[in-house]
């Protein structure tokens, strides 16, 4: 892969989140963590249809990208 998009769930207590990070903190190509605006990717997909596409570039857009230590 040249760059990877982490998409965390919105969990209690963060836990999607906190795996996704330590997921980042692997990886050896720039890459961005991104949570949806809802429960998480599945979700966004039911919800917005054909829009969820242009919802998570949207949402990359906005994003710093982390470079590999």
């Amino acid at each position: 892969f040249r760059e990877v998009i982490l998409v965390a769930d919105a969990d209690p207590h963060d836990a999607g989140q906190r795996g996704a990070e330590k997921l980042q903190a692997t990886l050896r190509v720039p890459s961005v963590l991104i949570m949806p605006p809802c429960k998480d990717a599945r979700e966004l997909l039911k919800r917005a249809g054909p829009d969820a596409a242009g919802i998570l570039q949207s949402i990359v857009r906005s994003q710093v990208w982390c470079n590999p230590k």
